[in-house]
């Protein structure tokens, strides 16, 4: 039989599936049926340009059964949705999503009233202009719940552009395995349920590199190149640190380009490059001088948070990454094997999965690590899926691949599952002490200034009427008195404070430092000034319970 009449017959008999393939995910946003569409891997039309060097599918005669895997996304982004909606109503918001929830309503307010604002960008890791208010109005609508689940959206889209990239660059049988392998990969399903810029700037990137490569297969790219550009300048207004990635769709942009020489792809990248920077100059022109600080202050010299030594912070990683590093070398190798040489594009995917904790092993810092290695996953996860799917046809028989398959992916759920309990569970729940701290400022003689451990939270769940003067927070607070005319700042000066019964009220976790909470809680208890009106046991730190104190009302002479 010829070439030809075997790539009729396949598409007479995949052809259905093949359309419920490109439909299924994302194909709410972008057409994956247009008229640039590849044949299947191995062959070439009169119509379509033959398949670059990067298609590295086996013998075409398996493709029938493949099409099939098709039906197996909307069971992956099923799965992905339970793993994270079990999350998104077991925890109080973290300090991050009530700062970002709680600056989004004030954004909103400034837009629509002239409202004052903090200047959230001079210390916000990414525009306080972009996700901030589009996650209050998902708070306005289906609070706490609404804004995680919009992440959760966010995430089930960076799911299917993980699908559609690995279908047109790798392999199209390795494009459900490379998506189950991302659903459940458990830092990746936490961002599914957490209220932060994190999973909007993910799924900006995934988009970037999803048209970077279908710009790349296009008969007329170029657009579709620009768009990839202005997404890229998105993401990185985002959240800053996206730029680290934004070498990795640039490489793409090159690697993919399926005519002309090195000097075209190069021109390719400048270009991508180009259609990136120039939006980015102009929203920092537009932005100010204040948002060159900010960058510098959290992204480019962000200052040391834990401390923890380089070795410690890679050790960190490798528990996280470990099965899907381990599955995107053996892919890098396989694919090498069957082009017969080493192919590049599997290596940047690979090495995109390295950048995060680099960065963060260069700088000692381990406090965003948890969420920026989800960023390098989306990359990782595909070359990984080429291994799943390549492993099991070694031997040369199907069967084996739904064992082998299955056992890999029971493994990553598994340890994903523990993963995102373990991190969920990482910050103490504000429930209850939240409504005491409300009682205890309405109630109390005077009002703030109060001390609050968790200092974002209490801006976003009391109301402002609550709120009749300034919150301390556990970072910076510098106080002096008659006795103290140097000053002290610092958890020492918090403590001098309360010695004098400065606060209205207080509330102290485990969330912080073990010796900070002791200060604090023996100063509470000496100064005689203060009464427990709340204690709540977080199970991560059981001796040191979450407390609410009130300030004793002073008798009248």
């Amino acid at each position: 039989m010829s070439r030809s009449d075997r790539l009729g017959q396949y598409e007479q008999s995949s052809g259905t599936l093949l359309e419920q393939q490109q439909w299924a995910g994302i194909a709410a946003l972008i057409d994956l049926s247009e008229s640039d569409e590849l044949a299947p891997s191995g062959y070439a039309t009169a119509a379509v340009a033959p398949e670059p060097a990067t298609e590295f599918a086996p013998p075409a005669g398996r493709e029938r059964r493949y099409a099939r895997s098709s039906l197996l996304l909307p069971a992956v982004l099923v799965l992905q949705a339970a793993l994270s909606l079990r999350l998104i109503w077991s925890n109080t918001a973290y300090q991050d999503e009530s700062l970002y929830l709680w600056a989004g309503r004030l954004e909103l307010a400034h837009w629509t009233h002239g409202a004052s604002v903090p200047a959230f960008q001079t210390y916000f890791s990414g525009s306080p202009a972009v996700y901030p208010p589009i996650a209050a109005l998902a708070d306005d609508i289906g609070g706490l719940a609404g804004a995680r689940i919009l992440s959760l959206i966010f995430m089930l889209g960076a799911t299917g552009l993980l699908y559609c990239t690995t279908y047109r660059l790798l392999d199209r049988r390795a494009a459900p395995a490379a998506a189950a392998f991302f659903a459940t990969f458990g830092l990746g399903t936490e961002l599914g349920a957490f209220a932060t810029y994190d999973a909007m700037a993910l799924f900006l990137t995934a988009l970037a590199a999803y048209l970077v490569v279908r710009a790349g297969r296009a008969i007329s790219g170029e657009p579709l190149l620009v768009l990839a550009g202005l997404v890229l300048a998105l993401a990185a207004t985002t959240k800053y640190a996206t730029a680290l990635w934004a070498p990795i769709v640039i490489c793409l942009a090159a690697l993919t380009a399926t005519r002309g020489p090195w000097r075209y792809r190069a021109l390719r990248a400048g270009r991508l490059t180009c259609y990136m920077i120039v939006p980015l100059t102009l929203a920092l022109i537009t932005g100010g001088a204040e948002y060159v600080r900010g960058i510098a202050f959290t992204t480019l010299h962000r200052q040391i948070v834990t401390g923890t030594p380089p070795l410690r912070v890679l050790d960190i990683a490798w528990g996280w990454l470990a099965l899907l590093l381990l599955l995107g070398i053996l892919g890098v190798v396989l694919i090498w094997h069957d082009s017969g040489r080493i192919e590049p594009i599997p290596l940047v995917l690979l090495a995109a999965a390295l950048l995060a904790p680099i960065a963060q092993a260069r700088i000692h810092d381990v406090t965003s690590l948890h969420k920026q290695v989800v960023f390098g996953a989306w990359f990782l996860c595909a070359v990984a899926g080429y291994a799943v799917s390549r492993i099991a046809f070694l031997d040369g028989k199907l069967s084996q691949s739904v064992i082998i398959s299955a056992v890999l992916l029971a493994v990553s759920t598994a340890t994903g599952f523990s993963q995102a309990s373990t991190i969920y569970a990482s910050w103490p729940s504000v429930a209850p002490a939240m409504p005491a701290l409300a009682r205890a400022i309405g109630t109390g003689p005077g009002t703030c200034p109060c001390l609050i451990t968790q200092e974002s939270a209490a801006e976003y769940y009391l109301p402002a009427a609550d709120m009749a003067g300034p919150i301390v927070g556990p970072y910076t607070f510098t106080y002096r008195d008659a006795a103290l005319p140097a000053g002290l700042s610092g958890p020492s000066a918090m403590a001098a404070a309360i010695m004098n019964g400065y606060f209205g009220a207080v509330e102290i976790d485990g969330l912080r430092t073990p010796g900070m909470y002791r200060l604090l809680r023996t100063s509470l208890r000496r100064s005689h000034q203060y009464t427990l009106t709340y204690q709540g046991t977080w199970p991560l730190k059981p001796g040191e319970p979450t407390q609410v104190w009130q300030r004793i009302a002073r008798a009248s002479t």
